[in-house]
This record gives structure tokens, C-alpha cells and sequence, in this order.
């Protein structure tokens, strides 16, 4: 399975990637109410920000892994995941569009963008 993921051409990874950041966009961007109601337990929604940045954190990793980058442009790559989703969230507060902006979903994209990195580092160590 792990060596399926790193037989993809670095063009089908990274347009992957793309489709992926695109997903998050439009999830942290629109409107609840265009999605039905699910009801579920008090901070999930910090674990699925957890998850989706998890993902997105692999993913950069995974887009980028056979790459020759300098380390000031892996450097940028990495922070540009959590950043992204600061940025996220600064958005909601000024779009009006029913979210929230929250210091602790800020803090889930940061956590799951790092373990994103460490998954991936560590899968293709294995």
C-alpha cells in the first residue's frame, strides 16, 4: 500500500494536493447551513480540524516528497500548512458566512499539520 502511494507522478501528487487544499477551502469558507445538521459531541469539531490538517500536512509532504528543495523552501512549505489554516480562520470572522473564528480550531489545524508531516516522515521511513 505505502509503496502505491509513492509510485503517483509528482504532477498527479501535486494536482491531488490542490483538489485536497481546495476541499478545505470551500469546507472552512462556507456556510453551515448549506450542509445538514449533524449532532455530535462537545470539541468535534476540533478533531476533524485536527484530521482535515493532518491530511493537508501529509499531503504538502507527499506533493512535494522527491523533490530537490532547498531547506528554506521546505522550511516554507511546512509552515505555510498551519499558517494556511490561520489564515482559515481569520477569514471566517470577517466573511459572515455563520462560522467562527476560534483560537482552538487555530491550535487543531497547528497540532494536525504536524502530525500530518510526522505520519508522512514516518511512513516513508518504513
Amino acid at each position: 500500500m505505502i509503496s502505491f502511494l509513492f509510485s503517483f507522478s509528482s504532477l498527479s501528487r501535486r494536482l491531488l494536493f490542490l483538489v485536497y487544499l481546495f476541499l478545505i477551502i470551500f469546507l472552512s469558507l462556507s456556510s453551515p447551513s448549506q450542509f445538514p445538521k449533524i449532532i455530535l459531541f462537545s470539541g468535534a469539531d476540533k478533531i476533524i480540524h485536527l484530521l482535515m490538517y493532518a491530511g493537508l500536512g501529509w499531503m504538502l509532504m507527499w506533493a512535494f516528497y522527491k523533490e530537490n528543495l532547498s531547506k528554506t523552501i521546505r522550511v516554507f512549505l511546512l509552515l505555510s500548512v498551519p499558517v494556511w489554516g490561520a489564515l482559515m480562520e481569520c477569514l471566517q470572522l470577517f466573511m459572515h458566512q455563520g462560522r467562527s473564528f476560534s483560537w482552538f480550531d487555530i491550535l487543531a489545524n497547528f497540532v494536525g499539520a504536524g502530525i500530518g508531516v510526522l505520519v508522512f516522515r514516518l511512513m516513508k521511513r518504513g
